[in-house]
Formats: structure tokens, sequence, C-alpha cells
């Protein structure tokens, strides 16, 4: 009787152990490759414990933490048994993607205030409201009225409560593979309150409200500062400056030893029905010694963490740049600006002002009630040789690891005149003078492009972050359909140009043709022109540096919508191309 008892609560025991099993999968080495991690938190494995792994797609593995190849993109059914117990399964929880992995570490989930369309600064790269200083922005700035309810993202404890901030302890479903660590632990923390309504060590179930917003130790509107940070609370910054025999969380370090940057973005989290859409993009383009890499993401799924570029291969200047804003890699070390310093930025791996002590820049948008604007960024790179043929390279990454796509380049800046009185009369006003300089905008894609908003810029302005005063914005509802033209004049007259001009290849709107009083193209001048998106994201740039002068004053493209820019030598020809 009492050796029946003994190995029933022995059966108890092992089977609980196994219910609570809990295992989480990284990207691998090639696409589709994805390597599975067991939490060994959830579970006591012994070295006779037997595995049996199944992938969804009819394959199995009998190793501990295999590594398995998808042929096919999808979200797939992944079961574990461990010994004769019954299988531990997710449904989905893992997607694999063209080039890798998205993973769904919550299942349910809400917004602790408002929406995506009420982020204002997201978890990036940002202009800060000074418009002069720069830093990486590690939340999501919800923005709200003063004295709106805050709730708890999901059930939980709460962690810290002090001041203008509240820290929740929680538990994901699916764990996380963190730094080369497995961990099922988040901390979901908003700062700026008005008031708190929960003390530490209080349990907490999703959708009480446990704050109200406010506008507290923020110069800005009132907004919730929301972050999630994974494994610990304490962040890098934080712990860097700590002395050596301070406390912290044993989470708090790599499997190498190092203090890690737990913040992530908690769009990961908040959004998670979107995993399924990897929409970064990135596109590259060279003038002269510079490149600049343009990068996009949906405004449902901003995810860009890394960029790594390999340039001037080959030769004595060979590199490759990294920069990944989880971990730090490749950002700048700022020091307190001075020994009086009672900031609590400390010492650290950050951003500050632009023109960090590298040769690269960054311009962020600016973003101020962005409702459900698309995530950009640009990067710089100085004095770089890039040669894909030599074996350069770019690649853009989310924090899973995925590549972004390169994007096709559908806008493009075919012509610009700059006559400036020694042209001809291209505007038909009967002078020959200044205003006949034009710059002509052409869709050479398959796409209807909203152009509403897009900007021509001079060089100077665009490097200094001047983005108030373009030298020509597109109007609103300005639509370019494949194939059509937009020309920007500096002045013209509308009912006389359209007459001369095929009417077929401009927009049937009369904003095909625009005046910009502030177009200044000069040939003295030796900058870029500079179009961009809505949000300052680089589309083309012209550039008239070593332009050997002519009796034209104009540049196109050869070949004509696809090569570099050369000194026309007939006249300038507003309009006038072959379409693709």
């Amino acid at each position: 009787m009492t050796s029946k008892i003994i190995s029933s609560l022995l059966f108890f025991i092992t089977t609980s152990l196994v219910a609570q099993v809990n295992f989480t999968a990284s990207i691998g080495n090639v696409d589709k490759e994805i390597k599975f991690h067991i939490d060994k938190f959830s579970v006591e494995l012994k070295p006779e414990t037997t595995f049996l792994w199944s992938f969804g797609d009819g394959e199995t593995s009998t190793e501990k933490e295999p590594i398995h190849q998808y042929k096919t993109t999808g979200t797939y059914k992944v079961c574990l048994q461990i010994d004769d117990q019954k299988n531990v399964c997710k449904e989905d929880v893992f997607t694999v993607t063209d080039t890798g992995l998205k993973v769904k570490y919550v299942n349910d989930i809400i917004w602790p205030s408002g929406s995506i369309y009420d982020v204002d600064s997201p978890f990036s790269f940002r202009i800060k409201a000074n418009e002069v200083t720069y830093d990486f922005h590690r939340a999501l700035d919800i923005v709200g009225n003063i004295g709106d309810d805050i709730k708890a993202v999901a059930d939980g404890v709460v962690h810290k409560s002090f001041g203008h901030t509240l820290v929740i302890k929680h538990k994901m479903d699916t764990p996380m593979y963190f730094h080369g660590k497995v961990t099922d632990i988040y901390y979901s923390m908003s700062l700026h309150l008005n008031e708190r309504y929960v003390d530490k060590g209080d349990k907490i179930k999703q959708g009480d409200v446990v704050a109200a917003l406010g506008n507290t130790n923020s110069r800005n509107y009132p907004h919730n500062h929301f972050e999630i940070r994974i494994g610990s609370y304490y962040s890098k910054r934080y712990l860097d400056n700590k002395d050596s025999d301070y406390k912290y969380d044993k989470n708090s370090k790599d499997e190498n030893g190092e203090f890690i940057d737990p913040q992530i973005n908690p769009l990961l989290f908040l959004d998670n029905a979107k995993n399924e859409n990897n929409s970064l993009e990135y596109w590259a383009i060279k003038k002269g010694n510079d490149l600049y890499v343009r990068v996009r993401a949906d405004h449902l799924e901003d995810h860009f963490n890394e960029i790594v570029l390999k340039h001037n291969s080959g030769t004595s200047k060979e590199n490759t740049f990294k920069l990944n804003f989880n971990s730090r890699d490749g950002m700048p070390y700022l020091k307190k600006k001075k020994s009086g310093d009672n900031s609590n930025r400390g010492n650290n791996y950050d951003f500050d002002y632009r023109n960090p002590e590298d040769n690269f820049d960054i311009y962020p948008i600016k973003f101020k009630y962005r409702k459900g604007k698309d995530f950009e960024i640009v990067f710089k790179f100085d004095d770089i040789d890039f040669n894909t043929e030599k074996g350069d390279y770019i690649e853009v990454k989310d924090f899973y690891g995925n590549k972004g796509r390169k994007g096709y380049k559908g806008l493009v800046i075919n012509e610009v005149n700059f006559a400036s009185g020694k042209g001809q009369d291209y505007n038909f006003d009967g002078k020959v003078d200044e205003n006949d300089d034009f710059i002509e905008i052409v869709n050479k894609s398959k796409k209807i492009i909203d152009i509403s908003e897009y900007k021509i810029y001079n060089e100077k302005s665009f490097n200094n972050g001047d983005f108030k005063r373009p030298m020509f914005m597109v109007p609103d509802n300005t639509i370019l359909y494949p194939g059509q033209v937009y020309l920007i004049f500096k002045a013209i007259t509308k009912a006389k140009i359209l007459k001369h001009y095929p009417q077929d290849l401009f927009l049937k709107t009369q904003s095909a043709i625009a005046i910009s009083s502030d177009l200044d193209i000069n040939e003295k001048n030796t900058e870029s022109i500079v179009l961009t998106n809505k949000f300052n994201g680089v589309l083309d740039i012209v550039s008239n540096k070593d332009i050997k002068k002519s009796s034209n004053y104009s540049l196109e493209r050869s070949p004509n919508l696809t090569g570099d820019f050369k000194n026309k030598k007939e006249k300038a020809t507003p309009g006038k191309y072959i379409i693709e």
C-alpha cells in the first residue's frame, strides 16, 4: 500500500514538472533556420531524460535543444515531449519568415493607455523636443490627457511604486532567448505619472487601473513613457555607474558576465498580432564618397534594431561597421558633461548630440503626434568606398535578427536645370531668367505614389537637420501615377506652360506643375539637392559637384531615369523622356 502511494506521488510530481516545461526559439545562422531552447527553470532535466520534438512540418528530433531548418515560411505548431509524458505544444507562437523567425511571447496583453495611433516618440534614435540634442529613446511615449487611466497590461505583481514611476513584474507565456539566456520574466514600466494607485507587492490583474497619466518631470505634453524590460528591472546605464559590490539582479548580466540592456521595443509585446508582417526595408544611395542608407518599417512594427555595413573590401581600409540599438554595439561612449553634473545620465554607451566620434551621422524622423506614421531613419556614412562586386554589403535587422529587404527605388529626380538666365524660356513667361530653373521628379515604378508633403532640401539644410524650411514641399493630396512627371519651377504661369508640355505625362490636376519661390538652384553652389519623403527619409540626391559647366547648365540622369547624373549636352527638356 505504501509503495503504491509513493509511486502515485512520484508520478504526480514528475507530471507536474513536465506540465510546467517551457521552451522558446531563436534565429539560426542561415535563412529559415531556427534554434530551440528549453527554459531550464521550468523543469528539472536529468542526464537520462529523453526528448522528442515535433516541428510542425513533419520533421522531428530527439536532441535536447535542436536546430531545425524549415523549407517554407509560415506559423508552425511545435511540440516537445519529455520522457514518456504528455506533449507540451505551442500554436500560433513561432512564425518562420524568409530570413528567420518571429515569436509571440505573450498570448494576452493590452495597451496601458491609448493605442498605436497615440504613439509620439518611438523606441528609436530621435530628435528631442528642443530640436538640438538627440538620444536613443528606450520606450514608447503614448500621448494622452492628464488624469487618463493607465491600466495593467497583464496580470502581475507591483515591483516598484515610487515618485512618478510604477513598475509591474509579469511572466511570459513563451520565454525569450535574450542575450544568451532564456528568461520568462518581463517588467512593464510607466513614467511621468500624475498619481499612483497601487503599492509594492500588490497583486494586479490585467486591466486594473493602476495609475493616472501625467506630465511630471517632463517638459513636453502629457504622455505615458512606457517601457518593457526583460529579465531585470535594472538598466545597463544604471548598473554601469554603480560600485562593483552593488547587489544587482542575476538576470542583469549575459552569458559572458556583461551587464545587458533590458529595454526592448514594447511593440514586440503590444502588437504581437502583427508579428507575421516583416515590413523592414532599406535603400542605399551612393553619392561621391558618401553613402546614405534609409531604413523604414510599418508603424505597427517598429522593430529595427541593427545595421551592419561592410565597406572598402579588398583595401587597407576594409571595415565592418555594426550598430545595435539593444546591445549598444557601435554606440559612442559618453561621459558626464562636467564633474559636477548631477544628472542620472552617467557614463554610458549612447547618443547625445549629432556627429559622434565616427564617420556617420543619423537623421531620424521628428515625431510629433505622428498618428500612425511609419518609422524611418537615415544613416549617412562619410568618405567610404562601397562596391557590392568587391564584397561590400548592407544588412538591416529587427530585434529577432530577421533581415530587412532591399527596397525598390520608384521615385527619382531625373533632371535639374540651373540656367539662371543663360538657358531658354522653359516656363514660357516671355523671359529667360532664374525663374526657368526647375527640378523634374518622375515616378518610374509601377505603383501609384502619394507624394504629399515630400520635400526638396539643399545639402546644407539637410545635413544640419534644418527640416523646418525645405526649398519646396509638395502640397497635400498629390498623387503621382506610374510614368508621370512632377515639375517644380521657381516661378511659372501654369496656363501657358500646360499648353507647351504634354499633359499626359503630368498629373491630371494642376499640381503637376508647382511653384517654389524658395527654389534656389545655382551653378555656383557645390552642394547637393536632396529629395525626401514626408518623414525626411532620403529618396534621391543630385549633386553638381565636379560637373563641368556648359552653355546649357543642366544635369540629367544617363541612362534616363536610372543612371548617374551627368552634364546634359543638349538643351533642357522638362517633362520629356522615355517612359520605361
